[in-house]
């Protein structure tokens, strides 16, 4: 393949999956992992992707953001599989925290029978739910109220996180790539994602397998930052492969 080709290739397929590695390109076009680093960098100097460390991303950035009662009933089928199995390692007397997503709202569901939870949380829905469970502690991190995810963010919230060592952090994702990561539409948000990661132990992702690839304009951290994934069997192979690689238990419902 000549490489004018070759370097438009590479473009298609990052039109399509928005990251990839550059051991994947090199299997893919059949050329040595060398000559894909010196075709990124090339591309990258013209301004046609930007480079990463161990591949590239495309430059476009997907931060359409579906209303809160549509994305409640996206994927719901996925959500409360994983949801179910989220629940699974949640154990009695634990201090946990939820974050304000439509998949960590079907966890909620699965808590009958837990006693003595401390449950921190910023999402209006979660503490809606979980208000008339005399068994468990609620914390409200307060804040500034993001209506589009009704989410509480801002530094009160961040204040709030930072006097907790919880147990576990299950977190919701809205966009996904091996690299750079973990990202989401709204600096806020992201900003409070970072703070509850400081405060957990155990940090828990919980997304349905359409998330991947996608890439929004915030981001919240590498992959690394997760302990452990819960998603569906439609999640790409190449992403099982990469986030199992990066030392990430991946949990296929």
């Amino acid at each position: 393949m000549l490489p004018t080709a070759r370097k438009a290739k590479i473009l298609e397929l990052l039109n399509r999956r928005k990251s990839i590695e550059v051991a994947t390109l090199s299997k893919i076009l059949h050329i040595s992992e060398v000559t894909v680093r010196r075709d990124l960098e090339q591309l990258n100097d013209r301004g046609l992707l930007k480079r990463t460390h161990g591949g590239a991303t495309s430059l476009e950035s997907t931060d359409f953001e579906l209303s809160y009662q549509v994305q409640l009933e996206r994927h719901k089928e996925e959500k409360e599989r994983i949801a179910q199995a989220a629940s699974r390692y949640i154990a009695d007397g634990d201090t946990i925290i939820l974050d304000a997503s439509t998949t960590v709202l079907q966890i909620i569901k699965n808590l009958q029978g837990k006693r003595e939870l401390t449950v921190v949380t910023n999402a209006i829905d979660n503490i809606l739910k979980l208000a008339g469970n005399g068994d468990f502690t609620l914390v409200s991190t307060g804040g500034m109220l993001r209506k589009k995810s009704m989410a509480l963010v801002g530094p009160i919230a961040g204040k709030t996180l930072g006097d907790f060592c919880a147990h576990k952090l299950f977190m919701g994702i809205s966009a996904l790539t091996l690299e750079p990561g973990i990202t989401t539409v709204s600096p806020l948000e992201a900003e409070v994602k970072r703070a509850m990661v400081k405060s957990a132990r155990e940090v828990i992702g919980v997304t349905d397998s359409s998330k991947f690839g996608e890439i929004n304009s915030s981001l919240v951290g590498p992959v690394t930052m997760l302990h452990r994934l819960i998603t569906d069997d439609k999640i790409p192979d190449e992403d099982l492969t990469g986030l199992r690689e990066r030392g990430v238990e991946v949990i296929v419902v």
